[in-house]
């Protein structure tokens, strides 16, 4: 059912035009991503956004409020981690999400976890990654992306047009 609703809104795209997608992994959750889209997406060219750790757990913290209501779902949803990450470690974000200390929360799961996984995984799939362009952005609104967005949309060529900057 995902592949076909994928495939129906992928043959709306222009071909013509650039398509821009988040960096994501095979799986997500329980769907599966087509490998023939996955590959594509690792031999494409790259653009970072970064922004300060401070922005990202406020903007985390907003995009999850469902999570940090169901505290419940909440620890159901990192209980797979425990695996990976030890007793230890798990047994502290149990402890702050039960002090719903969500700052803290955040920043643990970033650090221990989301960033080392994922920089693993993106450096050993993305082809193009040291050529990318790095964006730093200060401003994580939904008004600041979607500027940036329409920016990069309205471009012809983002390797001609796209510095390697500070924005935002």
């Amino acid at each position: 059912m995902f592949e076909s609703r994928l495939l129906y809104l992928m043959r709306k795209f222009d071909p013509e035009k650039v398509v821009f997608t988040e960096s994501e992994s095979k799986k997500i959750g329980e769907i599966q991503l087509p490998d023939s889209l996955i590959a594509k997406m690792w031999q494409s060219s790259c653009i970072l956004l970064k922004t300060e750790k401070k922005a990202r757990i406020k903007l985390l913290r907003s995009e999850y409020k469902n999570l940090i209501k169901r505290p419940e779902t909440l620890k159901a949803s990192i209980e797979p981690l425990a695996k990976n990450q030890g007793k230890k470690i798990y047994e502290k974000w149990l402890e702050l999400i039960k002090d719903q200390d969500w700052t803290s929360f955040v920043d643990e799961l970033l650090t221990v976890h989301y960033d080392p996984s994922y920089q693993k995984s993106i450096n050993k799939h993305y082809e193009h990654l040291s050529e990318g362009f790095v964006l730093n952005i200060s401003d994580t609104s939904t008004e600041t992306f979607t500027k940036l967005a329409e920016s990069i949309a309205q471009t012809s060529s983002v390797t001609e047009t796209i510095p390697q900057k500070n924005i935002l």
